[in-house]
């Protein structure tokens, strides 16, 4: 019992210094920029809980979307019924998923056209890298 506990706490801090090297090592010109623009649904309203979701989705996407319908009922994350253009106004971290995708963890306000959406609370997402060669920046489309 004891053995199982030391090894799910090793195992822990491994990924969590993992998440912190990589987060510092990525590449300055790879992934999303600060006004870049990208279409999303899915937002928390916290840094603890977009953490939450990052720890799991390392674990097992099951895991994380599990945990967003949970972090959801408690209104600590939230989903609109369709992708709306939102600006990146802040990157958090970098990280890697189970799946190996390289994932950027942003802070994002609404796209003009959609700023009625807006709320006093930040909002919180992922994106992956890979999409940001395709993205738009803000400046050009608002």
């Amino acid at each position: 019992m004891f053995k199982l506990i030391q090894v799910k706490i090793m195992l822990f801090i491994i990924v969590i210094f993992g998440l912190t090297l990589f987060s510092f090592s990525s590449n300055a010109d790879s992934g999303f920029k600060v006004g870049q623009m990208f279409k999303q649904n899915i937002f928390c309203f916290s840094e603890d809980s977009i953490y939450k979701f990052v720890e799991a989705d390392v674990e097992s996407e099951t895991k994380a979307m599990m945990l967003f319908e949970f972090l959801s009922y408690y209104n600590l994350c939230g989903r609109l019924t369709n992708p709306v253009p939102v600006v990146v106004k802040s990157i958090l971290m970098d990280y890697i998923d189970l799946a190996g995708n390289k994932i950027q963890v942003v802070i994002v306000d609404f796209s003009e056209d959609f700023k009625y959406l807006k709320s006093e609370k930040k909002l919180y997402t992922i994106v992956y890298q890979k999409f940001s060669k395709d993205a738009p920046y803000a400046k050009d489309h608002i």
